[in-house]
């Protein structure tokens, strides 16, 4: 949603740090498999790049490829985006997104905006495919 906002470099590691963080919790929820499908054809990497080695390989790389705040905060939208994907928040994803909070400099309060406009644009996905799967016929 907001990946466009991103120069092509941030959007690898975008891809690169939803990768790490769908794996966070040892499982991949068909939700957030196809969060990172989506999120690879809006990015325009038909194959996802490599993930990090570990935690701390990615946030080496993100703090100095992420200096202006605007694209921080679009990158913890994002994340925040597969941190709700599956209906729950996992301990080990929180322990990632709050890594990456603390070495971006972003806030409890931006965490919190994100989390809640991530949170509500799942329900509206959500409402939006009930809609289109409805049977019933239009009115006439």
């Amino acid at each position: 949603m907001l990946h466009h906002l991103l120069d092509p470099a941030q959007r690898r590691l975008l891809c690169q740090a939803a990768q790490l963080l769908t794996g966070a919790d040892g499982v991949l929820d068909l939700r957030e498999e196809e969060l990172l499908r989506r999120l690879r054809a809006a990015c325009g990497a038909p194959e996802l790049p490599a993930p990090p080695a570990d935690l701390d390989a990615l946030l080496a790389r993100l703090e100095p490829a992420f200096p202006e705040v605007p694209a921080r905060r679009a990158l913890l939208f994002e994340l925040m985006r597969f941190v709700v994907a599956d209906g729950t928040i996992d301990d080990d994803e929180l322990d990632v997104i709050a890594a990456i909070c603390r070495r971006l400099d972003l806030s409890r309060d931006v965490y919190r905006r994100c989390r809640d406009l991530a949170r509500r644009l799942a329900a509206l996905e959500q409402d939006a495919l009930d809609l289109v799967a409805d049977d019933e016929p239009p009115p006439a």
